[in-house]
């Protein structure tokens, strides 16, 4: 009887138990506390242990019942697991091996092609552009010449072309026109050769503003020429001047057609002397004085004679004739009188 009324007495302790809450039955101190420390008997295990980790819980008290749930029930397995964390430390997520694998590989491959790409694109010739094309001098990528760089002469414009006739235009038609304007004209021409790297006679025909040609009458009235009677009567309305460049300056000549080549001969002959200073206005421009008298004597161009007199000996300069044919060819040097003979005779072979 006596062991029927202990069995009841522990399951009503046991009962009594399972309405008290962890926290509440640590703080209940009983006679069987004293009993079990004095006798050396440990207390239960996983009651300890729940008051352990209540009192080191975060943000709890040991002494008030303010803790976490979570930290007021712990079993076996989860302290065992905490324990295996507390090991092994924090665990980064698991790599999908395969996918970093491939990745790899396709980045490999990028590299690789464009790899290729810039080899081939700097290894590879330019091509050439198709013939007649107008830009198939110029090479891709070039560099450009500075601007201070020295320009070959033959690429630089020139004001007037060699081969073949340019035009001087005067306006005829009007009343302001004076002879200054005429000289100037033709000076403005020959500082404009001076710049030029020709060595061949510059052609130039008169025209007027409707690019009409101009009659040498009426050029020698322009210019204010004093010729005389019977040489301009013999003078034919076509005419070319010329300009060459010498070492020395810019020489002029002239080359006009006769109506009759005898008859103007005669009238060279017999006005020579003053032939230099009536068309010194037009052959050596301002600044030059000639006399009206000059002496001729005899010169040659190969196998031709001709005649020639020394104008003014500092500026090098003459007057040099001859008519050939029907041509009354004049020049300013020796070298300028030839050159424009040599040139047209050389045309009249052909």
């Amino acid at each position: 009887m006596s062991d029927l009324k202990e069995m009841f007495a522990k399951r009503e302790v046991q009962e009594a138990h399972a309405d008290i809450t962890p926290e509440e039955y640590r703080h209940i101190h009983v006679m069987q506390d004293d009993l079990d420390e004095l006798s050396g008997k440990k207390t239960d295990k996983l009651f300890e242990q729940n008051v352990e980790e209540a009192s080191i819980a975060p943000g709890g008290s040991p002494f008030l019942g303010d803790a976490p749930a979570a930290a007021a029930v712990s079993s076996p397995e989860s302290r065992v697991l905490s324990e295996n964390k507390a090991k092994t430390g924090p665990q980064s997520p698991k790599i999908d091996r395969t996918a970093l694998v491939v990745s790899g590989v396709i980045v490999l491959v990028v590299l690789m092609v464009a790899a290729i790409f810039v080899i081939v694109g700097k290894g590879s010739p330019s091509q050439e552009a198709p013939a007649g094309d107008d830009l198939s001098s110029q090479a891709v990528g070039s560099p450009t010449a500075p601007e201070n760089a020295s320009v070959p002469i033959d690429t630089i414009e020139k004001p007037f072309v060699e081969t073949g006739a340019n035009y001087l235009q005067l306006n005829t038609d009007s009343t302001d026109t004076t002879t200054e304007d005429v000289v100037l004209i033709l000076d403005d021409t020959a500082s404009k050769m001076a710049d030029m790297d020709v060595s061949v006679p510059v052609q130039f025909l008169i025209r007027d503003m409707n690019n009409n040609p101009i009659a040498f009458s009426r050029f020698a009235y322009l210019l204010g020429l004093k010729l005389p009677e019977e040489v301009l009567a013999n003078l034919n309305e076509s005419f070319s001047l010329y300009f060459v460049r010498e070492p020395a300056g810019i020489r002029r000549a002239l080359v006009v057609q006769a109506k009759d080549g005898t008859k103007l001969g005669s009238a060279i002959v017999k006005n020579e002397a003053s032939l230099p200073s009536s068309l010194g206005g037009l052959l050596y421009g301002k600044g030059i004085s000639v006399a009206a008298a000059q002496t001729f004597r005899d010169g040659t161009y190969g196998t031709m004679r001709t005649r020639f007199s020394i104008v003014n000996t500092e500026a090098g300069l003459s007057f040099d004739h001859v008519l050939l044919e029907k041509q009354w060819i004049i020049g300013t040097s020796k070298d300028s009188f030839g050159s424009v003979l040599g040139n047209i005779l050389q045309k009249s072979t052909k």
